[in-house]
């Protein structure tokens, strides 16, 4: 087991339990923690053990589930206390290192997951995969609804890239950064907690903040209009060449409120395919919109609030400024709250490498033509149902292909019939046709023989 004797505290009994403080903190990124202080002796007894397990309930609801972490005990003149660090369940992703049976902590993103099988390339597929290995290496720990992941904003491929003893926190967050309109939290009411994933791509409010509505002690916002972007281009590229372009229009808030600046991405490809398309529409969700930082400071719980939901304002403000919720701390014995609106962590990381110029017309990548010969008496023969393998997906049959300058690696196919043993590895860098040999294998029926790929 990985933790110690369940211990449930409830958040009306914390001071008889030996508690004078307990900060409960939610966040959109899902670093939950749970801050418990109590007025005790630099030498007592310790409350809690070392990574013990602790749920807290409140109103007869589960609302935190973590683990003892970390224990600081202090002493100032004649005060003195000891606290204790709880942290959610993401503790265990952060403690889980990613590694394959074969390449050991070198993980390549977004090209293949042999474990996998089919679809590997989507943000869904890599998502899952991050996901089971934490779970399976954790004593099924906590859990997530894969229902979530079928969602259209996880369906799209995302860019190749090595990632080298990361842990699964750190890759889940990585792979979240291409769909910055996702928000993640954890679910605490469930037999053990679950993270969950949603879209958060909407215009319809979750809550509304006006004074009618709560007694807020403070409250302020600020328009983020220095984040705010028109449009999205990304540019694909292999060793210096670029091999596609990935846009969007103007529009959304960018556009309406005259931001006119692009977030410009490239991305390197190696030897892999183009992505299929909607990356570009998954960043302009969120860089298109305008985001608001906001905080407001309320008298008593309530346990509705949570990251991820959508906040509008009211009176003057009403449909002017919407934000997301990305924290809500709790006060367990002052029974106050605080809620923080703000840009979504995920935002923030391409900011910096943020574009604020027009990408420019598009540019088109160079395009090569192969041209299969087979030079073998029964060649006619081999015209039929055949089709080419590019870099593992199948391409239009025929006796010729057109493809962007690139890396590829090439199979030619005729069902039972003709096929290249090894896939044969082609980079070509400008319009010239391309000239490759292979040699094939027959079916068990027929005598092997050479051919000519060109």
């Amino acid at each position: 087991s990985y933790f110690q004797e369940d211990m449930t505290l409830t958040a009306e009994t914390l001071g008889a339990a030996g508690f004078s403080s307990a900060m409960l903190e939610n966040t959109s990124d899902g670093k939950d923690t749970l801050t418990l202080t109590a007025a005790a002796a630099i030498d007592a007894d310790r409350i809690l053990e070392p990574f013990e397990q602790v749920t807290l309930t409140a109103g007869g609801v589960k609302r935190f589930v973590g683990w003892v972490d970390q224990a600081p005990r202090q002493a100032t003149g004649s005060s003195s206390s000891l606290s204790y660090t709880i942290a959610g369940a993401m503790r265990w992703l952060e403690r889980v290192t990613l590694a394959s049976p074969t390449t050991g902590g070198l993980i390549q993103l977004g090209v293949d997951f042999s474990e996998l099988g089919a679809d590997t390339t989507s943000l869904a597929a890599n998502l899952r995969f991050v996901l089971d290995h934490a779970i399976e290496n954790t004593d099924d720990a906590f859990a997530y609804v894969d229902a979530d992941l079928d969602a259209t904003i996880f369906q799209h491929s995302i860019p190749p890239e090595f990632r080298h003893d990361s842990t699964c926190e750190a890759i889940l967050r990585r792979l979240l950064k291409f769909a910055p309109s996702v928000s993640f939290w954890w679910d605490y009411t469930t037999t053990v907690p679950t993270i969950r994933f949603a879209d958060t791509d909407r215009n319809t409010a979750d809550k509304t903040l006006s004074e009618s509505a709560y007694q807020l002690s403070s409250a302020g916002l600020n328009p983020r209009y220095d984040t705010l972007r028109d449009r999205v281009a990304i540019y694909w590229t292999s060793k210096g060449v670029l091999l596609g372009t990935e846009t969007t229009a103007s529009g959304g808030s960018g556009a309406a409120l005259g931001a006119n600046r692009a977030l410009v991405l490239t991305f390197e490809l190696g030897a892999c395919n183009l992505p299929s398309a909607g990356l570009a529409a998954a960043f302009a969700k969120y860089y298109t919109r305008l985001h608001v930082d906001a905080t407001a400071d309320m008298v008593g719980l309530d346990w509705s609030h949570r990251p991820g939901h959508l906040w509008d304002f009211a009176g003057l403000l009403a449909n002017s400024y919407k934000a997301f919720c990305v924290g809500v701390t709790r006060d367990l014995f002052s029974l106050s709250q605080s809620i923080t609106l703000g840009v979504p962590p995920a935002y923030d990381a391409y900011i910096e490498s943020a574009g604020n110029s027009d990408p420019g017309p598009d540019k088109e990548p160079p395009v090569v033509e192969i041209t299969r010969t087979i030079e073998d008496p029964d060649s006619a023969a081999l015209d039929g149902d055949s089709f080419w393998i590019i870099n593992g997906q199948a391409a239009p049959s025929g006796s010729s292909i057109s493809v962007p300058a690139g890396s590829y690696a090439i199979t030619f196919i005729v069902p039972d019939r003709y096929i290249t043993p090894d896939p044969q590895l082609v980079v070509v860098e400008d319009a010239s046709p391309f000239v490759a040999s292979v040699t094939s294998r027959s079916s068990p029926l027929s005598a092997p023989r050479q051919a000519t790929m060109r």
